[in-house]
């Protein structure tokens, strides 16, 4: 088979449930009825009371490639997962997944919880197709891999969830897979086996395997994933390079828990805009560089000057600003007044804060400036929502946008010296 053959190959599936148990009764034995006589069960429209869960999704894994999903909750991903491990059909679309699958998809899913951890092992092997003693081969880097020794000959109804965990990857992943189906369930594990499942996912995939990875751990995400898909309402909203689309989808959520501080901090009948600003307003913010011209595109080394333009509706005594810089999902370092005992003693009406760094000492990447104000006074919390300016590093070879460098490179050039 090609090196890069297609794996799971997804075309345009969609998959639709019925809210109410008895109509999702009927609907089904109306539509096992209709399969029987050679009938379709393919439909445009809903019926009463059902809704999309996946809608018109496509998509394709290849050899050694790990594909990510992200999405919130509610979004599809978990139902795409099962539909791809043949636990319910799609509705519409076509599905093919070529090759031995093994999945983590649910906590112990699978298991029989009366048996042993031995014993579940030959249990999923047997589903799987393989021989006992292509078991008996297996079962010493299984148990070892799960850390179970002392407990693999204990009901698994006894296991803990982070055991179940540990047993159920270990089994999905050492059963020579195809394919890999991945969930959030990983994340009921511990630190220390999360990162030995992730260098294990590296090496199925190396072996020639795919693996599709289902996470809202954005840097695990960003860590392992080759290209990501980003579900919303059951649809792609997005998908492509790993960064950019896990940069676009933090920027949503950012966006998102702004608009929900404003509407916590609004009174009833009120404006939020009148709450949050009565004090003051971020208006904007111009980002320049070591000249003076506003830009968006630096080199590693250049000066980074930041300008607030901000407003003030009374008298603001002692305040503070705080200045972040950092990658769409994490602060890399931050200017803040309070800390460096600089400020004015008050603001009062328009005027521009301009915040320099000399020497930008990030790799090339796209970032984000945030702003956000704080005063020492009961009356001035802090003014929200932050705002915040995107900007990109360029370097040799680079164009824009050169995030795909992170992940190997870091984000931050520290000088070193090399001795032998």
């Amino acid at each position: 088979m090609n090196a890069r053959a297609t794996l799971v190959q997804v075309e345009a599936v969609s998959k639709r449930f019925c809210r109410d148990l008895g109509r999702s009764l009927r609907y089904g034995v109306a539509d096992i009825c209709r399969e029987i006589v050679g009938g379709s069960v393919r439909a445009e429209r809903l019926r009463p009371g059902e809704f999309w869960a996946i809608r018109d999704v496509s998509f394709e894994v290849r050899r050694g490639e790990v594909v990510g999903i992200i999405g919130r909750n509610g979004a599809g991903k978990t139902t795409l997962l099962r539909m791809l491990n043949g636990l319910i059909k799609p509705n519409d679309g076509m599905l093919r997944v070529r090759g031995r699958v093994g999945a983590l998809i649910a906590l112990g899913a699978g298991f029989n919880p009366v048996l042993t951890g031995r014993e579940n092992i030959y249990v999923n092997a047997a589903v799987l197709g393989l021989s006992a003693r292509e078991v008996d081969r297996l079962l010493d880097a299984i148990i070892e891999f799960a850390e179970l020794r002392d407990f693999i000959d204990t009901p698994v109804q006894s296991y803990s969830s982070g055991m179940q965990v540990r047993l159920g990857f270990s089994i999905a992943a050492h059963l020579a897979p195809d394919v890999v189906l991945v969930d959030e369930v990983l994340a009921v594990g511990d630190y220390a086996f999360r990162e030995k499942s992730f260098a294990r996912m590296m090496h199925l995939c190396r072996s020639g395997a795919g693996v599709i990875f289902i996470s809202h751990n954005m840097a695990a995400i960003l860590t392992i994933c080759d290209r990501v898909l980003w579900l919303e309402a059951g649809t792609v909203r997005m998908s492509g390079p790993t960064e950019e689309v896990v940069s676009a989808y933090l920027a949503e959520q950012e966006e998102q828990t702004n608009r929900r501080l404003e509407e916590a901090a609004m009174p009833a009948g009120g404006d939020a805009a009148e709450v949050l600003h009565e004090q003051m307003q971020i208006r904007r913010i111009e980002l320049r560089d070591g000249a003076g011209s506003v830009t968006t595109r630096f080199r590693k080394g250049s000066r980074l000057r930041v300008r607030v333009h901000y407003a003030t509706m009374r008298p603001i005594p002692d305040p503070h600003f705080i200045v972040s810089v950092g990658t769409p999902r994490e602060t890399l370092f931050v200017a803040d007044m309070l800390r460096d005992q600089v400020a004015p003693p008050v603001l009062d009406g328009e005027g521009v804060l301009e915040c320099v760094f000399d020497e930008l000492p990030l790799l090339p990447g796209r970032y984000v400036v945030r702003v956000s104000v704080m005063g020492k006074t009961p009356i001035v919390k802090i003014v929200f929502p932050s705002r915040r300016a995107y900007f990109s590093v360029e370097g040799p070879g680079t164009a824009g946008n050169a995030m795909s460098l992170i992940r190997s490179a870091g984000v931050v050039r520290v000088p070193s010296e090399w001795k032998w």
